[in-house]
């Protein structure tokens, strides 16, 4: 069977990934109903992102929440429909993220392509794997730890 290219809505990767392999097709992933129409090229361009770079990568927590939120609502409305076929799967993906791209404009808060890009993913597992482990404790929770040797926790 030759290679097709299917365009789909960032959605749960796992399942087209299945999907795909079974029908041995590349799999080009947009979210073209949240994002108000834009492709994988327009929004990064509008986002300042490089053509390697992924999009999910850059993410922030706002904008990866409202995409975790799509997906996850997707594939229950797919569980729930018992949708099968690719065409109606696709139709859901899309219809799901006009609902969400709704619900983000109606709540008032910026729409996911005017989502400023977050710092690169790679630069901030760096900048873990360097940091120094540290424990914070709020004042109520560091009063329970003992200051010195004479204040003992044990009965």
């Amino acid at each position: 069977m030759g290679s097709k290219n299917v365009y789909a809505f960032l959605v749960s990767k796992k399942s087209l990934q299945d999907q795909c392999l079974k029908n041995h097709c590349k799999i080009k992933i947009i979210a073209r109903s949240l994002y108000g129409g834009l492709g994988v090229d327009a929004i990064k361009a509008r986002k300042g992102l490089t053509s390697k770079e992924q999009i999910m990568d850059r993410m922030n927590t706002t904008e990866l929440a409202a995409n975790q939120f799509r997906m996850t609502h997707t594939r229950e409305k797919l569980k729930l429909k018992k949708i099968k076929n690719q065409r109606d799967a696709m139709e859901t993906h899309e219809m799901v993220g006009r609902e969400v791209r709704a619900a983000i404009a109606k709540i008032g808060v910026a729409m996911p392509e005017n989502i400023p890009p977050a710092e690169p993913i790679k630069n901030v597992e760096k900048r873990l794997k360097k940091a120094k482990p540290q424990l914070l404790l709020d004042e109520k929770d560091s009063g329970l730890l003992p200051h010195n040797s004479s204040n003992n926790l044990e009965p």
